[in-house]
Protein backbone atom coordinates (compact mmCIF):
# COMPACT_ATOMS: atom_id res chain seq x y z
CA UNK A 1 0.00 0.00 0.00
CA UNK A 2 1.05 3.32 -0.79
CA UNK A 3 2.66 5.29 2.20
CA UNK A 4 1.97 2.18 4.19
CA UNK A 5 5.32 2.65 6.12
CA UNK A 6 4.04 6.25 6.69
CA UNK A 7 0.60 5.21 7.76
CA UNK A 8 2.05 2.87 10.88
CA UNK A 9 4.87 5.75 11.68
CA UNK A 10 1.67 8.22 12.16
CA UNK A 11 0.07 5.15 14.40
CA UNK A 12 2.84 4.47 16.30
CA UNK A 13 3.42 8.39 17.37
CA UNK A 14 -0.28 8.86 18.23
CA UNK A 15 0.03 5.50 20.44
CA UNK A 16 3.38 7.13 21.79
CA UNK A 17 1.39 10.19 22.69
CA UNK A 18 -1.37 9.07 24.57
CA UNK A 19 1.45 8.72 26.87
CA UNK A 20 -0.71 7.99 30.72
CA UNK A 21 -4.20 7.75 28.98
CA UNK A 22 -3.23 4.49 27.36
CA UNK A 23 -5.04 2.39 29.64
CA UNK A 24 -8.07 4.75 30.15
CA UNK A 25 -8.44 4.79 26.08
CA UNK A 26 -7.67 1.22 25.83
CA UNK A 27 -10.83 0.62 28.33
CA UNK A 28 -13.42 2.93 26.16
CA UNK A 29 -11.30 1.21 23.00
CA UNK A 30 -12.50 -2.36 24.04
CA UNK A 31 -16.44 -1.20 24.41
CA UNK A 32 -16.21 -1.47 20.19
CA UNK A 33 -16.49 -5.06 21.01
CA UNK A 34 -20.13 -5.80 23.05
CA UNK A 35 -21.03 -2.89 20.58
CA UNK A 36 -20.51 -4.78 17.47
CA UNK A 37 -22.02 -8.02 19.13
CA UNK A 38 -25.57 -6.07 19.45
CA UNK A 39 -25.32 -3.98 15.89
CA UNK A 40 -25.13 -8.01 14.20
CA UNK A 41 -27.53 -9.31 16.51
CA UNK A 42 -30.48 -6.69 15.92
CA UNK A 43 -29.47 -7.79 11.82
CA UNK A 44 -29.91 -11.33 13.12
CA UNK A 45 -33.22 -10.22 14.91
CA UNK A 46 -34.90 -9.36 11.41
CA UNK A 47 -35.34 -12.30 10.66
CA UNK A 48 -37.56 -14.21 13.58
CA UNK A 49 -39.51 -11.01 12.76
CA UNK A 50 -40.29 -12.07 9.33
CA UNK A 51 -40.21 -15.95 9.73
CA UNK A 52 -42.32 -15.71 12.96
CA UNK A 53 -44.10 -13.03 14.74
CA UNK A 54 -45.00 -11.42 11.13
CA UNK A 55 -45.63 -14.98 9.88
CA UNK A 56 -49.24 -16.13 9.16
CA UNK A 57 -48.32 -18.60 11.69
CA UNK A 58 -47.01 -16.43 14.02
CA UNK A 59 -48.83 -14.89 17.61
CA UNK A 60 -48.95 -12.04 19.81
CA UNK A 61 -46.56 -13.27 22.41
CA UNK A 62 -43.99 -14.03 20.00
CA UNK A 63 -44.35 -10.68 18.24
CA UNK A 64 -44.11 -9.20 21.84
CA UNK A 65 -40.83 -11.46 23.06
CA UNK A 66 -39.44 -9.80 19.94
CA UNK A 67 -40.33 -6.50 20.35
CA UNK A 68 -39.12 -6.64 24.09
CA UNK A 69 -35.86 -7.97 22.75
CA UNK A 70 -35.40 -5.11 20.49
CA UNK A 71 -36.62 -2.57 23.32
CA UNK A 72 -33.64 -3.94 25.80
CA UNK A 73 -30.87 -4.75 22.69
CA UNK A 74 -31.42 -0.90 21.69
CA UNK A 75 -31.43 0.04 25.36
CA UNK A 76 -28.30 -1.75 26.10
CA UNK A 77 -26.89 -0.25 22.81
CA UNK A 78 -27.33 3.39 24.05
CA UNK A 79 -25.83 2.88 27.33
CA UNK A 80 -22.27 1.60 25.52
CA UNK A 81 -22.63 3.88 22.86
CA UNK A 82 -23.01 6.97 24.75
CA UNK A 83 -20.25 5.79 27.41
CA UNK A 84 -17.60 5.04 24.99
CA UNK A 85 -18.11 7.94 22.80
CA UNK A 86 -18.20 10.08 26.15
CA UNK A 87 -15.39 8.53 27.36
CA UNK A 88 -13.04 8.44 24.16
CA UNK A 89 -13.79 12.56 23.39
CA UNK A 90 -12.82 13.19 26.87
CA UNK A 91 -9.32 11.23 26.56
CA UNK A 92 -8.82 12.52 23.29
CA UNK A 93 -9.24 16.27 24.80
CA UNK A 94 -6.94 15.02 27.51
CA UNK A 95 -4.51 14.01 25.34
CA UNK A 96 -4.34 17.20 23.01
CA UNK A 97 -4.22 19.38 26.29
CA UNK A 98 -0.64 17.25 27.10
CA UNK A 99 0.67 17.30 23.77
CA UNK A 100 0.26 20.91 24.05
CA UNK A 101 2.36 21.24 26.89
CA UNK A 102 4.84 19.09 25.83
CA UNK A 103 4.97 21.32 22.74
CA UNK A 104 5.08 24.39 24.29
CA UNK A 105 7.44 23.26 26.90
CA UNK A 106 10.12 22.22 24.14
CA UNK A 107 9.27 25.90 22.31
CA UNK A 108 10.36 27.33 25.70
CA UNK A 109 13.63 25.48 25.91
CA UNK A 110 13.98 25.57 22.08
CA UNK A 111 18.26 27.06 21.69
CA UNK A 112 17.56 30.83 20.81
CA UNK A 113 19.49 30.48 17.67
CA UNK A 114 16.07 27.88 15.90
CA UNK A 115 13.85 31.16 16.38
CA UNK A 116 15.97 32.76 13.54
CA UNK A 117 15.32 29.94 11.54
CA UNK A 118 11.40 29.69 12.42
CA UNK A 119 8.48 31.36 11.88
CA UNK A 120 6.28 32.01 15.28
CA UNK A 121 3.15 31.54 12.98
CA UNK A 122 4.43 27.93 12.55
CA UNK A 123 4.63 27.14 15.91
CA UNK A 124 1.35 28.55 16.79
CA UNK A 125 0.04 26.85 14.35
CA UNK A 126 1.51 23.49 15.22
CA UNK A 127 0.41 23.89 19.34
CA UNK A 128 -2.89 24.72 18.31
CA UNK A 129 -4.67 23.67 14.85
CA UNK A 130 -2.20 20.94 14.28
CA UNK A 131 -3.05 19.38 17.35
CA UNK A 132 -6.61 20.03 17.06
CA UNK A 133 -5.99 18.00 14.30
CA UNK A 134 -4.63 14.77 16.09
CA UNK A 135 -7.83 15.38 19.01
CA UNK A 136 -9.82 14.27 15.98
CA UNK A 137 -7.85 11.66 14.30
CA UNK A 138 -7.53 9.94 18.00
CA UNK A 139 -11.13 9.67 17.59
CA UNK A 140 -11.02 8.55 14.14
CA UNK A 141 -8.81 5.64 15.20
CA UNK A 142 -11.54 4.36 17.46
CA UNK A 143 -14.29 4.96 14.66
CA UNK A 144 -11.80 2.91 12.28
CA UNK A 145 -11.72 0.18 15.03
CA UNK A 146 -15.22 0.21 15.55
CA UNK A 147 -16.39 0.06 11.99
CA UNK A 148 -14.06 -2.72 11.09
CA UNK A 149 -15.46 -4.84 13.96
CA UNK A 150 -19.26 -4.01 12.97
CA UNK A 151 -17.97 -5.30 9.14
CA UNK A 152 -17.12 -8.05 10.87
CA UNK A 153 -20.00 -8.86 13.17
CA UNK A 154 -22.59 -7.95 9.99
CA UNK A 155 -20.80 -10.28 7.43
CA UNK A 156 -20.68 -13.01 9.97
CA UNK A 157 -24.39 -12.92 9.99
CA UNK A 158 -24.69 -12.65 6.36
CA UNK A 159 -22.02 -15.70 6.51
CA UNK A 160 -24.52 -17.48 9.07
CA UNK A 161 -27.33 -17.17 6.04
CA UNK A 162 -25.85 -17.72 2.99
CA UNK A 163 -21.92 -17.80 2.21
CA UNK A 164 -22.31 -18.09 -1.60
CA UNK A 165 -23.75 -14.74 -1.39
CA UNK A 166 -21.52 -13.46 0.38
CA UNK A 167 -18.42 -14.73 -1.14
CA UNK A 168 -19.96 -12.96 -4.24
CA UNK A 169 -20.80 -9.62 -1.96
CA UNK A 170 -16.89 -9.50 -0.92
CA UNK A 171 -15.57 -9.47 -4.76
CA UNK A 172 -16.06 -5.62 -4.09
CA UNK A 173 -13.44 -5.93 -1.27
CA UNK A 174 -10.49 -5.22 -4.00
CA UNK A 175 -12.19 -2.38 -5.70
CA UNK A 176 -12.61 -0.53 -1.96
CA UNK A 177 -8.78 -1.20 -1.80
CA UNK A 178 -7.80 0.48 -4.89
CA UNK A 179 -10.57 3.62 -4.16
CA UNK A 180 -8.55 4.01 -0.59
CA UNK A 181 -5.02 3.69 -2.31
CA UNK A 182 -6.29 5.36 -5.33
CA UNK A 183 -7.39 8.58 -2.70
CA UNK A 184 -5.18 8.32 0.23
CA UNK A 185 -1.81 9.28 -0.70
CA UNK A 186 -2.73 12.61 -2.65
CA UNK A 187 -4.83 13.27 0.55
CA UNK A 188 -1.65 12.75 2.71
CA UNK A 189 0.28 15.34 -0.23
CA UNK A 190 -2.47 18.00 0.04
CA UNK A 191 -2.45 17.45 3.48
CA UNK A 192 1.57 18.83 4.24
CA UNK A 193 0.84 21.61 1.77
CA UNK A 194 -1.88 22.95 3.87
CA UNK A 195 -0.70 22.80 7.47
CA UNK A 196 2.46 24.39 5.67
CA UNK A 197 0.12 27.11 4.09
CA UNK A 198 -2.09 27.65 7.94
CA UNK A 199 1.64 28.43 9.54
CA UNK A 200 1.47 30.91 6.83
CA UNK A 201 -1.48 32.63 7.47
CA UNK A 202 -1.01 32.10 11.06
CA UNK A 203 2.07 34.08 10.98
CA UNK A 204 0.93 36.76 8.88
CA UNK A 205 -1.79 37.40 11.44
CA UNK A 206 0.88 37.43 14.46
CA UNK A 207 3.08 39.84 11.82
CA UNK A 208 -0.28 41.93 11.74
CA UNK A 209 -0.92 42.12 15.35
CA UNK A 210 2.37 42.81 16.48
CA UNK A 211 2.94 45.66 13.69
CA UNK A 212 -0.27 47.26 13.98
CA UNK A 213 0.87 50.47 15.04
CA UNK A 214 3.60 50.83 11.82
CA UNK A 215 0.99 49.57 9.40
CA UNK A 216 -1.60 52.34 10.94
CA UNK A 217 1.16 54.82 10.65
CA UNK A 218 2.00 53.75 7.05
CA UNK A 219 -1.67 53.53 5.55
CA UNK A 220 -0.58 49.59 4.69
CA UNK A 221 -3.96 48.01 5.69
CA UNK A 222 -4.66 46.83 2.54
CA UNK A 223 -1.27 45.86 1.73
CA UNK A 224 -1.18 43.57 4.85
CA UNK A 225 -4.94 42.44 4.09
CA UNK A 226 -3.87 41.63 0.39
CA UNK A 227 -1.25 39.64 1.65
CA UNK A 228 -3.53 37.88 3.92
CA UNK A 229 -5.93 37.02 1.40
CA UNK A 230 -3.40 35.77 -1.06
CA UNK A 231 -2.51 33.31 1.35
CA UNK A 232 -5.89 32.61 2.26
CA UNK A 233 -6.82 31.88 -1.19
CA UNK A 234 -3.70 29.15 -1.52
CA UNK A 235 -5.00 27.59 1.98
CA UNK A 236 -8.79 27.38 0.39
CA UNK A 237 -7.42 25.92 -2.81
CA UNK A 238 -5.69 23.65 -0.98
CA UNK A 239 -8.67 22.63 0.98
CA UNK A 240 -10.97 22.54 -2.08
CA UNK A 241 -8.67 19.54 -3.42
CA UNK A 242 -8.72 17.65 0.23
CA UNK A 243 -12.52 17.99 0.29
CA UNK A 244 -12.35 16.76 -3.21
CA UNK A 245 -10.43 13.87 -2.36
CA UNK A 246 -13.01 12.68 0.83
CA UNK A 247 -16.28 13.51 -0.93
CA UNK A 248 -15.35 11.36 -3.89
CA UNK A 249 -14.48 8.50 -1.54
CA UNK A 250 -17.92 7.87 0.43
CA UNK A 251 -20.23 8.26 -3.04
CA UNK A 252 -18.13 5.91 -4.37
CA UNK A 253 -18.70 3.49 -2.12
CA UNK A 254 -22.27 3.88 -1.59
CA UNK A 255 -22.49 3.23 -5.18
CA UNK A 256 -20.75 0.21 -4.94
CA UNK A 257 -23.09 -0.95 -2.01
CA UNK A 258 -26.27 -0.14 -4.46
CA UNK A 259 -24.57 -2.59 -6.99
CA UNK A 260 -24.25 -5.06 -4.55
CA UNK A 261 -27.80 -4.78 -2.93
CA UNK A 262 -29.33 -4.91 -6.17
CA UNK A 263 -27.40 -7.52 -6.76
CA UNK A 264 -28.65 -9.50 -3.44
CA UNK A 265 -32.18 -9.17 -4.59
CA UNK A 266 -31.86 -10.67 -7.91
CA UNK A 267 -30.21 -13.41 -6.46
CA UNK A 268 -31.84 -13.56 -3.27
CA UNK A 269 -35.42 -14.07 -4.95
CA UNK A 270 -34.02 -17.12 -6.95
CA UNK A 271 -32.98 -18.56 -3.92
CA UNK A 272 -36.58 -18.10 -2.14
CA UNK A 273 -38.19 -19.29 -5.34
CA UNK A 274 -36.09 -22.28 -5.08
CA UNK A 275 -36.91 -22.65 -1.62
CA UNK A 276 -33.31 -22.18 -0.33
CA UNK A 277 -33.77 -19.32 1.91
CA UNK A 278 -36.87 -17.89 3.40
CA UNK A 279 -38.00 -14.07 3.72
CA UNK A 280 -36.87 -13.36 6.90
CA UNK A 281 -33.31 -15.13 6.27
CA UNK A 282 -32.98 -13.10 3.35
CA UNK A 283 -33.73 -9.86 4.69
CA UNK A 284 -31.64 -10.19 7.36
CA UNK A 285 -28.90 -11.29 4.88
CA UNK A 286 -30.27 -8.14 3.26
CA UNK A 287 -30.19 -5.75 6.70
CA UNK A 288 -26.85 -7.26 7.36
CA UNK A 289 -24.84 -6.24 4.01
CA UNK A 290 -26.85 -2.48 4.11
CA UNK A 291 -25.83 -2.04 7.67
CA UNK A 292 -22.08 -2.72 6.38
CA UNK A 293 -21.84 -0.27 3.90
CA UNK A 294 -22.35 2.89 6.34
CA UNK A 295 -19.65 1.42 8.34
CA UNK A 296 -17.45 0.67 5.02
CA UNK A 297 -18.28 4.63 3.86
CA UNK A 298 -17.35 6.15 7.48
CA UNK A 299 -13.98 3.73 7.47
CA UNK A 300 -13.73 5.77 3.78
CA UNK A 301 -13.52 8.55 4.73
CA UNK A 302 -12.16 8.47 8.35
CA UNK A 303 -9.27 6.42 6.48
CA UNK A 304 -8.65 8.82 3.75
CA UNK A 305 -8.65 11.81 6.79
CA UNK A 306 -6.33 9.68 8.33
CA UNK A 307 -3.70 10.28 5.67
CA UNK A 308 -4.51 14.13 5.21
CA UNK A 309 -3.25 14.09 8.98
CA UNK A 310 0.40 13.22 8.12
CA UNK A 311 1.45 16.28 7.53
CA UNK A 312 0.51 17.80 11.02
CA UNK A 313 1.66 14.15 12.51
CA UNK A 314 5.55 15.42 10.77
CA UNK A 315 5.31 19.07 11.91
CA UNK A 316 4.43 17.85 15.49
CA UNK A 317 6.60 15.39 16.07
CA UNK A 318 9.50 16.84 14.33
CA UNK A 319 9.14 19.73 16.65
CA UNK A 320 9.31 17.47 19.47
CA UNK A 321 12.25 15.77 18.30
CA UNK A 322 14.44 18.99 17.85
CA UNK A 323 17.21 19.39 20.27
CA UNK A 324 16.57 21.63 22.85
CA UNK A 325 18.31 23.16 25.68
CA UNK A 326 19.07 20.69 28.57
CA UNK A 327 19.09 23.33 31.79
CA UNK A 328 19.40 20.51 34.12
CA UNK A 329 22.24 18.88 32.52
CA UNK A 330 24.41 17.90 35.62
CA UNK A 331 27.78 20.60 35.20
CA UNK A 332 29.57 23.06 37.53
CA UNK A 333 27.44 25.55 39.59
CA UNK A 334 28.30 29.34 38.05
CA UNK A 335 30.06 31.41 40.44
CA UNK A 336 30.17 35.20 40.76
CA UNK A 337 34.17 36.27 39.50
CA UNK A 338 35.94 38.33 37.03
CA UNK A 339 34.81 38.12 33.17
CA UNK A 340 37.84 37.31 30.38
CA UNK A 341 36.27 37.18 26.91
CA UNK A 342 39.06 36.04 24.47
CA UNK A 343 39.45 35.44 21.02
CA UNK A 344 36.04 35.39 20.28
CA UNK A 345 34.12 34.99 16.72
CA UNK A 346 31.21 33.78 15.74
CA UNK A 347 28.98 33.73 12.94
CA UNK A 348 25.68 33.49 11.22
CA UNK A 349 25.66 31.42 8.43
CA UNK A 350 28.43 32.60 5.96
CA UNK A 351 28.06 36.70 7.89
CA UNK A 352 30.73 36.69 10.70
CA UNK A 353 29.65 39.29 13.12
CA UNK A 354 32.41 39.15 15.62
CA UNK A 355 36.51 38.62 15.08
CA UNK A 356 38.46 37.74 17.88
CA UNK A 357 37.02 39.86 20.55
CA UNK A 358 38.95 40.38 23.84
CA UNK A 359 37.62 41.90 27.15
CA UNK A 360 38.87 41.86 30.32
CA UNK A 361 36.40 42.72 33.08
CA UNK A 362 37.05 42.83 37.12
CA UNK A 363 34.46 42.19 39.90
CA UNK A 364 32.79 45.42 40.93
CA UNK A 365 33.80 47.31 36.87
CA UNK A 366 31.09 49.08 34.74
CA UNK A 367 32.45 48.64 31.46
CA UNK A 368 30.10 50.09 27.81
CA UNK A 369 30.01 48.74 24.84
CA UNK A 370 29.57 51.56 21.88
CA UNK A 371 29.62 51.61 18.36
CA UNK A 372 27.44 51.98 15.05
CA UNK A 373 24.42 49.82 14.99
CA UNK A 374 25.28 45.80 13.46
CA UNK A 375 28.72 46.08 15.21
CA UNK A 376 28.08 43.00 17.30
CA UNK A 377 27.53 44.77 20.89
CA UNK A 378 24.47 43.03 21.28
CA UNK A 379 25.08 39.88 20.15
CA UNK A 380 28.55 39.83 22.79
CA UNK A 381 25.47 40.04 25.59
CA UNK A 382 23.62 37.41 24.21
CA UNK A 383 26.85 35.23 23.86
CA UNK A 384 27.89 35.80 27.79
CA UNK A 385 23.92 34.94 29.10
CA UNK A 386 24.85 31.66 26.51
CA UNK A 387 21.48 32.19 24.29
CA UNK A 388 23.66 31.18 21.73
CA UNK A 389 26.70 28.67 22.17
CA UNK A 390 30.29 30.00 21.95
CA UNK A 391 31.82 28.01 19.42
CA UNK A 392 34.88 29.66 18.76
CA UNK A 393 37.00 31.42 21.36
CA UNK A 394 35.76 31.19 24.47
CA UNK A 395 33.90 33.18 27.39
CA UNK A 396 35.00 33.00 31.41
CA UNK A 397 33.77 33.58 34.67
CA UNK A 398 35.59 33.06 37.25
CA UNK A 399 38.02 31.29 35.41
CA UNK A 400 36.24 28.92 34.27
CA UNK A 401 34.66 28.44 30.77
CA UNK A 402 30.90 29.42 30.39
CA UNK A 403 30.28 26.47 28.80
CA UNK A 404 30.90 24.47 31.85
CA UNK A 405 28.50 26.21 33.63
CA UNK A 406 24.86 24.40 33.99
CA UNK A 407 22.82 27.09 31.86
CA UNK A 408 20.48 28.03 34.97
CA UNK A 409 22.84 28.64 37.43
CA UNK A 410 25.09 31.06 34.86
CA UNK A 411 21.82 33.14 34.05
CA UNK A 412 20.39 33.50 37.79
CA UNK A 413 23.84 35.08 38.04
CA UNK A 414 23.19 37.55 35.31
CA UNK A 415 20.42 40.10 35.50
CA UNK A 416 19.28 40.97 31.51
CA UNK A 417 17.67 44.14 30.26
CA UNK A 418 17.37 44.81 26.89
CA UNK A 419 16.06 47.45 24.54
CA UNK A 420 12.95 45.51 23.33
CA UNK A 421 10.72 45.29 26.62
CA UNK A 422 8.58 42.05 26.55
CA UNK A 423 5.87 42.38 29.46
CA UNK A 424 2.85 39.42 29.45
CA UNK A 425 -0.80 40.03 29.85
CA UNK A 426 -0.41 39.54 34.07
CA UNK A 427 -0.32 42.08 36.80
CA UNK A 428 2.87 44.32 37.98
CA UNK A 429 4.00 42.64 40.30
CA UNK A 430 4.00 38.89 38.36
CA UNK A 431 6.17 40.77 35.58
CA UNK A 432 8.41 42.24 38.12
CA UNK A 433 8.96 39.02 39.70
CA UNK A 434 8.06 36.23 37.47
CA UNK A 435 8.03 32.82 39.28
CA UNK A 436 10.80 34.26 41.65
CA UNK A 437 9.53 33.66 45.15
CA UNK A 438 7.86 37.15 46.37
CA UNK A 439 9.45 38.97 49.29
CA UNK A 440 7.74 41.88 49.69
CA UNK A 441 10.14 44.21 51.24
CA UNK A 442 12.73 43.25 48.30
CA UNK A 443 10.10 44.17 45.82
CA UNK A 444 9.36 47.97 47.47
CA UNK A 445 13.20 48.48 47.09
CA UNK A 446 13.22 47.53 43.25
CA UNK A 447 9.97 49.17 42.38
CA UNK A 448 11.20 52.62 44.31
CA UNK A 449 15.02 52.31 42.67
CA UNK A 450 13.64 51.70 39.26
CA UNK A 451 11.73 54.09 39.60
CA UNK A 452 8.31 52.09 39.22
CA UNK A 453 6.97 53.37 42.15
CA UNK A 454 6.84 56.93 40.91
CA UNK A 455 3.89 55.65 38.26
CA UNK A 456 2.22 53.35 40.57
CA UNK A 457 -0.95 55.76 41.25
CA UNK A 458 -2.16 56.21 38.01
CA UNK A 459 -2.60 52.28 37.52
CA UNK A 460 -6.20 51.59 38.93
CA UNK A 461 -5.13 48.17 40.81
CA UNK A 462 -1.71 49.45 41.55
CA UNK A 463 0.74 46.53 41.75
CA UNK A 464 -1.80 44.22 40.65
CA UNK A 465 -2.87 46.25 37.76
CA UNK A 466 -3.23 43.82 34.64
CA UNK A 467 -0.48 45.74 31.86
CA UNK A 468 -1.96 43.71 29.27
CA UNK A 469 -0.63 41.88 26.16
CA UNK A 470 2.70 43.12 25.88
CA UNK A 471 2.08 45.81 28.24
CA UNK A 472 -0.24 47.86 26.31
CA UNK A 473 -1.87 49.66 29.48
CA UNK A 474 1.37 51.41 30.12
CA UNK A 475 3.98 53.51 28.09
CA UNK A 476 6.97 52.70 26.63
CA UNK A 477 9.46 54.39 28.89
CA UNK A 478 7.23 53.13 31.75
CA UNK A 479 7.69 49.34 30.33
CA UNK A 480 11.49 50.09 30.56
CA UNK A 481 11.06 50.71 34.28
CA UNK A 482 8.84 47.75 34.73
CA UNK A 483 11.99 45.48 32.85
CA UNK A 484 14.85 47.19 34.77
CA UNK A 485 12.96 46.72 38.09
CA UNK A 486 12.73 42.85 36.95
CA UNK A 487 16.59 42.50 36.89
CA UNK A 488 16.96 44.27 40.16
CA UNK A 489 14.42 41.90 41.75
CA UNK A 490 16.85 39.05 40.47
CA UNK A 491 19.43 40.58 42.39
CA UNK A 492 22.10 39.25 40.28
CA UNK A 493 25.95 40.11 40.79
CA UNK A 494 26.28 40.97 37.03
CA UNK A 495 24.01 43.39 35.14
CA UNK A 496 23.47 43.68 31.63
CA UNK A 497 21.97 47.04 30.44
CA UNK A 498 21.30 46.85 26.60
CA UNK A 499 19.84 49.99 25.58
CA UNK A 500 17.72 49.23 28.85
CA UNK A 501 16.93 53.24 29.22
CA UNK A 502 16.38 54.28 25.48
CA UNK A 503 12.80 54.93 25.96
CA UNK A 504 13.05 57.50 28.88
CA UNK A 505 13.90 61.00 29.43
CA UNK A 506 17.25 62.10 30.34
CA UNK A 507 15.95 63.43 34.00
CA UNK A 508 15.05 59.50 34.91
CA UNK A 509 17.95 58.65 32.92
CA UNK A 510 20.04 60.32 35.02
CA UNK A 511 18.08 59.26 37.58
CA UNK A 512 18.37 55.47 37.06
CA UNK A 513 22.24 55.75 36.43
CA UNK A 514 22.83 57.45 40.01
CA UNK A 515 21.14 54.48 41.32
CA UNK A 516 23.00 52.07 39.40
CA UNK A 517 26.35 53.68 40.60
CA UNK A 518 25.30 53.29 44.38
CA UNK A 519 23.85 49.87 44.41
CA UNK A 520 26.61 48.13 41.87
CA UNK A 521 29.66 49.25 43.78
CA UNK A 522 31.00 45.75 44.09
CA UNK A 523 28.78 44.32 41.07
CA UNK A 524 29.98 44.10 37.56
CA UNK A 525 27.61 46.11 35.06
CA UNK A 526 27.56 46.13 31.38
CA UNK A 527 26.04 48.74 28.68
CA UNK A 528 25.23 48.63 25.39
CA UNK A 529 24.96 52.25 25.56
CA UNK A 530 24.17 55.28 22.29
CA UNK A 531 23.35 57.63 25.05
CA UNK A 532 27.25 58.56 25.83
CA UNK A 533 26.93 61.11 28.20
CA UNK A 534 25.98 58.40 30.85
CA UNK A 535 28.68 56.27 30.37
CA UNK A 536 31.74 59.09 31.10
CA UNK A 537 32.25 58.02 34.62
CA UNK A 538 33.11 54.11 33.42
CA UNK A 539 36.22 52.23 33.90
CA UNK A 540 36.35 51.37 30.40
CA UNK A 541 34.39 51.75 26.88
CA UNK A 542 35.25 49.37 24.08
CA UNK A 543 34.16 50.53 20.71
CA UNK A 544 33.14 48.05 18.01
CA UNK A 545 33.24 48.75 14.15
CA UNK A 546 32.48 45.50 12.24
CA UNK A 547 32.63 43.02 14.79
CA UNK A 548 35.75 43.75 16.40
CA UNK A 549 37.24 46.67 18.88
CA UNK A 550 39.26 49.03 17.52
CA UNK A 551 39.68 51.25 20.60
CA UNK A 552 39.34 50.60 24.44
CA UNK A 553 39.92 52.76 27.40
CA UNK A 554 38.04 55.26 29.84
CA UNK A 555 36.25 58.24 28.55
CA UNK A 556 39.17 60.79 29.14
CA UNK A 557 41.45 58.48 27.20
CA UNK A 558 39.96 57.95 24.12
CA UNK A 559 38.54 61.58 23.55
CA UNK A 560 42.08 62.78 23.96
CA UNK A 561 43.09 59.81 21.13
CA UNK A 562 40.63 61.81 18.78
CA UNK A 563 39.84 58.86 17.01
CA UNK A 564 36.52 56.85 16.17
CA UNK A 565 34.98 57.33 20.08
CA UNK A 566 35.74 60.87 19.63
CA UNK A 567 33.68 61.33 15.94
CA UNK A 568 30.94 59.15 17.21
CA UNK A 569 30.84 61.14 20.61
CA UNK A 570 31.04 64.61 18.69
CA UNK A 571 27.94 63.41 16.06
CA UNK A 572 26.13 61.69 19.22
CA UNK A 573 26.10 65.03 21.66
Amino acid sequence: MIGQKSLKLDIYRIWEAMGAKKKSFLFYFSLSAPLSLIKSYQAYLIKPIFDKGLSPTGTSDEVWRIAWILVGVGFIHYFFRYFQGWGLKTCSEQIAIDLRRRLFHKILYLPYETFKQKKVGDLSSIVTSDVKIYSDITNDIFIVVREILMIFGLLFVAFYHDVQLTLMCLGVVPVYYFVFNFVGEPARKWGQKVRGTFGEVSNEVLQGLEGVKVIRSFGAQKFFLGRLIKLHDKYIDGNKKIFSIQENASPLIEFLGLLVFSFILVMGNQKIQSGEMSLGALLSFLASIALVIDPVRRLTRSLVFFRTWSGASDRIFGLLEEYEENLRQEKQEAKYGDIEIHNLTFSFGESQVLKGVDINIKKGEKIALVGASGGGKSLMTHLLINLYEVKSGEIKIDGQDINEYSKTSLRNLIAYVGQDVTLFHDTLKNNIILDKEYDEEKFKKVISESLVEEFLETLTSGVETILGDRGTQISGGQAQRVSIARALYLNAPILIFDEATSALDNKLDKEIQEMIKSEFKNRILITVAHKLNTIQDYDRIYFLDSGKIIEKGSHQELMALKGQYFSYYSVNL
